[in-house]
């Protein structure tokens, strides 16, 4: 679990490379990922997918526009299904800001779920929801992510 969490930091902080507040909004309904995040909608315009079929890893991490925030799904998982993000579970999810802050449901007293619809080599569609505990950065309390969905193609 400990390398999933590396990982999961590893990939906030490439798509933190990849924010550009000068495009246009995206919808959220067609946006390739999105969730509500404290209530608050979030939106990305831009999701990295990587895919590793042979070791059972995939990793979906969004940038959201103009918000500095980045949500990512880390998991072990070779065919569709409900999956645990929780603490021991086969995946964790994080929510990090340009602020260095960051919250993740593998944390103690995190807790979360994802569901695949669809997991091929190059295509992973699915939906989550998280609850995640302050981990770096001068987080503090809990963070909760609803209503999230993902569509995304490597």
């Amino acid at each position: 679990m400990r390398r999933m969490r590396l990982l999961s930091a590893a990939v906030l902080v490439v798509m933190a490379g990849c924010l550009d507040s000068t495009a246009a909004p995206v919808n959220a309904d067609t946006a390739p990922m999105s969730a509500s995040i404290e209530g608050a909608t979030w939106v990305a315009s831009a999701v990295q997918v990587t895919i590793d079929a042979e070791a059972g890893t995939l990793n979906v991490a969004g940038g959201g526009e103009g918000t500095n925030t980045i949500v990512s799904i880390s998991l072990t998982a070779t065919v569709p299904g409900t999956y645990s993000l929780g603490p021991g579970g086969p995946g964790a999810a994080t929510v990090g800001l340009s602020t260095g802050q960051t919250w993740t449901s593998s944390g103690v007293g995190g807790s979360g779920s994802v569901i695949i619809t669809a997991l091929t080599n190059t295509h992973v569609a699915g939906t989550f929801i998280f609850t995640g505990t302050a981990v770096s950065g001068g987080a503090v309390g809990v963070v909760h992510i609803t209503n999230g969905k993902f569509d995304a193609t490597r």
